[in-house]
């Protein structure tokens, strides 16, 4: 059963955690959980993630494309900022505008892979952690959850 519709299952979906710890050391530990998925609803996950990414490269751009702007204007009095004047320029029109829109076209590439019966445009199910023996996921698809449940019957907290 798939975990995001429900439907015939022919791939599988990894969900992962990582913890950090530390604070000289600083030590990172992940852990991965795989679940049943269905091609079309693994698409649409993979591609609602990249437009995700895109959408944050945009917003880096803009960010950093304003910074540039202000500090070459305030440099261009001395000509050193002049090339911060125009990369800012470059960074809030083309480059931002070029995420934004690619990150459109992947969430229309996204849309066309959802199913009526679809529970999450993005990842079907989150796992938040361990603490031990303890582990915690967030299933978006109630009937998957409630299988799952039945399925783990003895093991599952709540």
């Amino acid at each position: 059963m798939c975990v995001c519709c429900c439907g015939i299952v022919d791939s599988s979906f990894n969900a992962t955690s990582t913890r950090v710890t530390g604070k000289r050391v600083v030590r990172s530990q992940s852990k991965s959980w795989s679940f049943p998925i269905c091609s079309q609803c693994l698409e649409h996950a993979h591609l609602f993630h990249k437009a995700d990414s895109k959408k944050r490269s945009a917003g880096t751009y803009h960010t950093t494309g304003i910074m540039c702007i202000i500090f070459g204007v305030l440099l261009s009095i001395v000509l050193i900022g002049i090339p911060l004047l125009v990369y800012g320029i470059l960074a809030v029109t083309k480059y931002a505008k070029e995420a934004e829109l690619k990150a459109e076209d992947l969430e229309k590439r996204a849309k066309s892979h959802l199913k009526r019966q679809c529970a999450s445009c993005d990842d079907p199910v989150v796992y938040h952690g361990w603490n031990g023996s303890i582990h915690t996921f967030e299933f978006y698809n109630h009937q998957y959850a409630q299988a799952f449940i039945a399925a783990n019957r003895g093991k599952v907290l709540s």
